[in-house]
């Protein structure tokens, strides 16, 4: 699943996948477009929005007061053939591996954390976390042990 993150929210309520339920899987490209898997065949369709969307929106939504009026009612007006490009795709990465098995955990050797799911790497026969392994898209600066009192609230709700 490649998704914006309203995008994402509305895929999820119209065809009930979910992160927390793994589902849906997310990866930032920096595009709106999501994969279908059926599981069961290994059928995969990418649906992309099609670029003359945003403008046919408001063909479809003349009354609307703002363009994000007209979205919102246009894209439900407009078949989904005018809204979609439909593309049939192979995955680079195995469902399997995609999916994994649930309830799986090991500890990375090198930072001690808990990795889920099959997420580890094993490198000369030593397990790491992904970050560990290199792979990280964050660098360390410090290591807090816990959450400093005087962070902002945003960052402690987040």
């Amino acid at each position: 699943m490649r998704a914006s993150c309203r995008a994402a929210d509305g895929i999820g309520v119209a065809v009930n996948c979910w992160v927390g339920r793994r589902t849906m899987r997310i990866e930032d490209y920096g595009k709106v477009a999501a994969t279908f898997v059926d599981t069961q065949t290994g059928v995969t369709l990418r649906l992309v929005p099609r670029p003359t969307v945003r403008h046919a929106a408001r063909v479809y939504a003349p009354q609307a007061v703002n363009k994000w009026d007209a979205q919102l009612v246009g894209y439900q007006l407009m078949p989904a053939d005018e809204l979609f490009e439909v593309q049939q795709v192979q995955l680079r990465t195995s469902i399997e591996q995609i999916i994994s098995r649930p309830g799986r955990k090991a500890i990375c050797a090198v930072c001690g954390e808990e990795i889920m799911n099959e997420r580890e790497v094993l490198r000369e026969g030593v397990t790491l976390c992904r970050a560990c392994a290199g792979e990280s898209y964050y660098a360390l600066l410090a290591d807090f042990g816990a959450l400093p009192v005087d962070l902002p609230v945003l960052v402690r709700a987040g």
